[in-house]
């Protein structure tokens, strides 16, 4: 019994706590995989972004990395952005990138020491939220799931 109740503890785990809808973003000013410092989410008046937290070990990352670039090309009046919240490695993440990614318009932005990803409570991956045009949270999800659907929480004011 109490092999069962420690299998379903470890894989029958909670939603991690997310920041709430209609609270501050928190600011992203990260470097990406070729050094080039990125402002990914300014406080407000900017057009809505797309963050993504990954791992370029997650297996689930990977499989859905391509999705983002879809989701670049089909609402072309959002940012969308990968953020590493894994080991920080710039020629990993430029190779994860490459290979998962691709050339579409989607910066692969490096937290090597995490502080970004605690700010957005990206505690496993992926984590993916939208930010309005104002700087508020609008939506926040974990797993591979909450990529498949975030295009339905992009504000309808961009026509998405």
């Amino acid at each position: 019994m109490l092999v069962v109740l420690t299998l379903a503890i470890l894989f029958v785990r909670p939603a991690p706590p997310l920041l709430k809808a209609g609270v501050p973003a928190p600011a992203i000013r990260l470097r990406d995989a070729t050094g080039s410092l990125v402002a990914a989410v300014p406080s407000s008046g900017h057009r809505p972004v797309v963050v993504a937290f990954f791992e370029i070990r997650c297996t689930t990352c990977q499989d859905k990395a391509a999705d983002l670039c879809r989701l670049a090309t089909s609402h072309p009046d959002v940012s969308v952005v990968a953020v590493d919240s894994g080991e920080g490695d710039a020629r990993a993440a430029r190779t994860f990138a490459q290979n998962h990614i691709g050339s579409c318009p989607v910066p692969f932005l490096l937290d090597p020491d995490l502080t970004v990803s605690r700010r957005y409570a990206a505690v496993v991956v992926p984590v993916v939220y939208v930010v309005d045009s104002n700087g508020n949270i609008a939506y926040g999800g974990a797993g591979g799931a909450a990529l498949d659907t975030v295009s339905r929480h992009i504000p309808s004011s961009t026509g998405g």
